[in-house]
């Protein structure tokens, strides 16, 4: 099985959340990756931090989040 991160970066990359109208929650990306929120939540700061992902808070005060150019590149080329 690969690792949380290649799963969450796939996973971001699949859902098209390349963009701020595209990202996503927390809770869709549990949802789909089947793991804890909390070990989620740690991974994306993590990746933030990295610049591999970036976040936003949307209208209803939840926080989305969704890849950045680098994280597009880390993502894609995860799978050569």
């Amino acid at each position: 099985m690969r690792p949380l991160t290649d799963r969450v970066l796939h996973c971001l990359h699949n859902l098209a959340a390349v963009a701020p109208e595209n990202a996503k929650s927390l809770s869709e990306l549990v949802e789909v990756v089947e793991e804890p929120a909390d070990n989620i939540k740690d991974l994306l700061h993590s990746e933030e931090q990295l610049g591999n992902i970036k976040s936003l808070t949307d209208a209803s005060k939840q926080q989305r989040y969704y890849l950045t150019g680098l994280g597009i590149l880390r993502a894609v080329s995860m799978l050569t």
